[in-house]
């Protein structure tokens, strides 16, 4: 498992440069918006190399294509900008580093200011014969002959505090199977500044006290509420718990496997002040799974959402009208809006990490 290179270790490759897309709203002037154009209108497809396929998992070919989350990017034009990134490394940095190989490059367009990249590449840093990947965005402005530069605000924090939140009501064993599948990713990772928070509505089938100090989890923290299940009420109740605004919330759903790949996925994808992540995740069918993978792709769904905790205070969350439902439904897209209308950007590509179990509604709220 490789370490991540740090930001500051190669952060004079290129110069730094203003970026705001030409198609974000401004929060001032939402003049005409209306509900769930922040899915319809304003959730900007992501093109990436290699294309991210998951054996077994197809599209929903019956789907409208502006809900299909993501496209091959050429691998001509990944190469390009990888190598013109590595030329300036080398300018800058004269005989430090080499390419080993190109994990991932990600784009997203903006047609009147130029193209957005993503560039995770695995690196040698030859001074000391020690491989790191090295993950940062780059921008490429229209024009001829641009010039790669850092856009500003996009510099993501490889130790952000991450607080995975799951709320329930008589569903014990999922919530148990969250717990453990927490403690599985920092176990695996070794990762300190990951969190586990649970909300329930006093549920019969699980004692959430004892099995947390069971667990070898030392991060999380739960409540818990008499009364009707509120996905709304207990979510926005669960991050307001989190006091700290430069840690980044992640709602989470119930019959989950998350893999560990997923939490910096999140970190590389929030950027505070500037983006939201809502990863297109995997619905398996009946008898798939996490290990054998049947199913597909969760077009329509925004209910796993991660952003920093100060930009869902400063966007105010869920609409009033939705705090008030004690039913499923909308929510989600309800929160893409508020995203959208306080001027955020929403990263929405597949997440190849998280998958959806099959499940009865039967006992649900």
């Amino acid at each position: 498992m490789l370490p991540y290179l740090e930001g500051t270790a190669v952060n004079k490759a290129l110069e730094f440069c203003e970026y705001r897309p030409s198609y974000l709203l401004d929060p001032k002037n939402l003049v005409g918006f209306k509900q769930y154009q922040g899915v319809y209108r304003h959730c900007h497809k992501t093109y990436s190399f290699p294309y991210p396929n998951v054996d077994g998992v197809i599209r929903n070919q019956g789907v409208h294509e502006g809900f299909k989350a993501e496209n091959p990017l050429e691998e001509q034009e990944a190469r390009s900008v990888v190598n013109r990134y590595m030329a300036a490394l080398e300018k800058n940095y004269p005989r430090k580093y080499k390419l080993e190989s190109i994990k991932r490059v990600e784009k997203k367009e903006d047609a009147q200011k130029g193209g957005r990249y993503f560039v995770e590449l695995v690196v040698k840093d030859l001074s000391i014969g020690k491989s790191y990947i090295l993950a940062e965005y780059v921008f490429q402005p229209t024009g001829q002959n641009p010039t790669l530069c850092y856009p500003k605000g996009m510099q993501w924090n490889r130790t952000a505090d991450v607080y995975l939140i799951l709320t329930a009501k008589n569903l014990g064993r999922w919530v148990h199977h969250f717990i453990k599948n927490i403690e599985k990713i920092v176990q695996e990772k070794k990762d300190e500044h990951l969190h586990a928070v649970v909300y329930d509505f006093e549920s019969p089938d699980i004692d959430l006290k004892k099995v947390f100090e069971k667990s070898a989890l030392q991060n999380y923290h739960f409540i818990t509420k008499s009364g009707k299940y509120s996905r709304t009420v207990s979510f926005s109740e669960a991050i307001q718990s989190i006091k700290d605004p430069n840690a980044i919330v992640v709602t989470v759903d119930l019959h989950l496997d998350i893999g560990s790949q997923f939490v910096n996925d999140v970190r590389k994808h929030c950027l505070k002040g500037k983006t939201v992540y809502a990863g297109q995740i995997v619905f398996l069918h009946c008898g798939g799974s996490s290990a054998l993978p049947k199913g597909v792709w969760y077009h329509l769904s925004y209910g796993t959402i991660a952003m920093y905790k100060e930009d869902w205070h400063n966007f105010g969350g869920f609409s009033k009208h939705f705090m008030k439902k004690a039913s499923w439904g909308g929510e989600d897209w309800d929160i893409i809006d508020n995203a959208v209308k306080g001027g955020l950007e929403v990263e929405r590509k597949r997440s190849p990490w998280v998958y959806h179990y099959h499940h009865t509604k039967a006992g649900m709220w």
